[in-house]
């Protein structure tokens, strides 16, 4: 008699269980403050930037679009209604960028 034995690794239950793991800048660099987790169709948003005086925001996606901007905030609204993510980016006037990646949740 041979007895086979196969494993699987999947775990769906507790898969769902692991919460991810939230990246919490150095705030002592230029970072964008703002939330990274946000909700389908929200708006006037507001994000800023920490240590740079002047620059431009810009998007990666045609599911966001900034309503207002300053040199060193943007306030941005969501148009999509299901979950996705995108790229926040600040350009500052010596060609440094800074990224950040916002979660968008649907309820």
């Amino acid at each position: 008699m041979e007895v086979y034995l196969d494993e699987w690794y999947d775990n769906e239950a507790e898969d769902a269980m692991i919460e991810e793991e939230v990246e919490i800048p150095d705030l002592m660099q230029p970072h964008i403050e703002g939330p990274a987790d946000v909700h389908v169709f929200d708006t006037d948003l507001s994000f800023s930037i920490v240590g740079f005086k002047a620059g431009v925001f810009v998007v990666n996606s045609s599911k966001v679009k900034i309503t207002k901007t300053t040199d060193t905030s943007c306030v941005i609204d969501i148009l999509a209604g299901k979950s996705f993510s995108f790229t926040l980016t600040f350009k500052a006037e010596d060609g440094t960028e800074i990224n950040k990646v916002i979660n968008v949740k649907s309820f």
